[in-house]
């Protein structure tokens, strides 16, 4: 769900690399609105990393990643598609704030990993806000302290949650 209000960083990343992609690879069908396109994504991404360094100067905005570049992920990040409407009952999990335990970086750095719960805190309950607007029909559940992979650390609440989403479902 692409929160048209605040933007969305790493959505936002994705869309200029799948840009810049596209002019690498001589795929522009039309330069003019190739321009146009890649002007707005380096103005949203821009506006993105400006109001996160705003957000908590105490966290790096550019981080390096805890784990080595993934493929899949990478193809996963570059096939996104921006969504602002969805018209179908929804369920959305959230991880809010995420578990950072899985990171060896932050073992001896307990200031920085403060920061990046706050942070995470605060982009993920604006998240789940957007969604809420957008979708009002949507049930949302914030598991704090959960992993990414929140069906695996907390398997019981996902299911749960499930179940009852499934059964509020007329047929």
């Amino acid at each position: 769900m692409y929160d048209h209000v605040h933007g969305d960083a790493i959505f936002d990343f994705f869309q200029l690399q799948r840009l810049l992609h596209e002019y690498s690879s001589n795929s522009v069908t039309d330069p003019d609105h190739f321009t146009e396109n890649l002007s707005s994504a380096v103005s949203l991404l821009a506006r993105d990393l400006k109001e996160a360094q705003a957000q908590d100067p105490n966290v790096p905005l550019f981080r390096a990643p805890h784990c080595p570049a993934n493929p899949i992920v990478a193809a996963i990040n570059m096939g996104a598609k921006e969504y602002s409407k969805i018209p179908v009952p929804a369920l959305m999990i959230y991880a809010c704030p995420q578990n950072f335990d899985f990171d060896p970086t932050l073992k001896n750095d307990p200031k920085l990993k403060a920061a990046l719960i706050a942070d995470n805190q605060f982009y993920c309950s604006r998240q789940a806000n957007a969604f809420a607007t957008s979708v009002p029909t949507a049930r949302i559940t914030r598991i704090p302290n959960a992993e990414h992979y929140v069906f695996r650390s907390n398997e019981e609440q996902v299911i749960r949650e499930m179940n009852a989403f499934l059964s509020a479902l007329s047929y």
